[in-house]
């Protein structure tokens, strides 16, 4: 998270900014909070911050502060989604949709659970931003209780990690199937799998 160089000009705003999610105050006193630039029709060539509500607040230059989440795997409502930042030279310096690529592991179950809606999330959809810019992770015993009393279809346990039903997923690759308690690693996944037994809270063994 960078402030704003006090000789921005408009120019420069919208480079950093456009088309992009950062973090702003409302007011001084405010928290910060996700928001995007949005045109101001009162006054050509200058913006206003709109949040994840819709509500607009004037631009102010101080309460503004471009930044990068820190992306990976988020929990959405039901399932786990992954967020992958895909580095490349570009004038913006926050989250935006020329420099992330979204995944969900086991789609197809996804779809059957939410509806084929899911094919139009994006990067940038509301409930991406608010889950990226405000993660919430699940122990695995809370992710094996959802996914059987069918609240979710897979769950984040971190940014890196995801379970899906017997699946586990790390850094979105696919590395293990889990069944009647026990983890077992895909080829040449054995190391990886080690380093993530910790997160399995001793209910799963090699």
């Amino acid at each position: 998270m960078i402030p704003l160089p006090e000789d921005i000009g408009w120019s420069d705003v919208r480079q950093w900014l456009h088309d992009g999610w950062f973090l702003f105050r409302p007011t001084a006193i405010d928290e910060l909070r996700p928001g995007c630039l949005s045109e101001d029709i009162d006054r050509p060539h200058r913006y206003n911050v709109c949040d994840l509500d819709g509500r607009e607040f004037p631009f102010l230059r101080g309460n503004v502060f471009p930044c990068w989440p820190k992306c990976g795997a988020v929990n959405m409502d039901g399932y786990a989604a992954y967020i992958e930042r895909i580095p490349q030279r570009v004038y913006r310096r926050t989250y935006n949709i020329n420099c992330v690529k979204l995944s969900i592991p086991r789609k197809w179950d996804v779809m059957k659970r939410v509806g084929t809606g899911i094919g139009e999330l994006s990067p940038l959809s509301k409930d991406v931003v608010k889950a990226v810019f405000k993660p919430i992770y699940y122990r695995y015993s809370q992710a094996t209780e959802m996914m059987d009393t069918g609240q979710a279809v897979s769950v984040a346990l971190t940014p890196y990690l995801v379970v899906a039903g017997g699946t586990v997923y790390y850094r979105n690759n696919l590395v293990a199937n889990i069944e009647d308690g026990k983890i077992t690693p895909m080829a040449k996944q054995e190391v990886t799998v080690n380093r993530i037994l910790k997160f399995f809270e001793g209910r799963v063994r090699l």
